[in-house]
């Protein structure tokens, strides 16, 4: 997805008349100002709010992915610890949802993270 974003990058940019960086994971240094950060699976998209975006409106965006990541977590989790599902289920199938979880986890964190640097 990141590859995509990229390659559209000056059309994002025309249509909301701002400058837009595009970063692999966990490569953004610290922001100076404040911007919406979306997270997607390869990186995250970068793009100044100056004045573009309600900030309150997108805490609260932030806090509601927070709440639906928190809930897919815990829905992982208990799946997971569900000695049922684990001895019955084909290995694969038990790999991706472990590796589902290690996604979402990473991604509350990143979430949580654009939430505080918000204030």
């Amino acid at each position: 997805m990141l590859r995509e974003i990229t390659a559209k990058t000056a059309i994002i940019e025309r249509l909301a008349k701002t400058t837009l960086t595009v970063l692999p994971r966990n490569k953004r240094p610290a922001l100076n100002t404040a911007a919406v950060v979306a997270v997607v699976k390869s990186g995250e998209v970068v793009i100044p709010l100056s004045g573009m975006v309600d900030i309150e409106a997108e805490k609260a965006r932030l806090a509601r992915e927070i709440e639906i990541m928190q809930r897919e977590i815990a829905r992982l989790t208990q799946r997971l610890d569900d000695a049922a599902f684990t001895t019955k289920a084909p290995v694969a199938v038990v790999q991706k949802e472990k590796s589902r979880l290690q996604e979402y986890e990473n991604k509350l964190a990143r979430l949580s993270s654009e939430l505080e640097q918000l204030g």
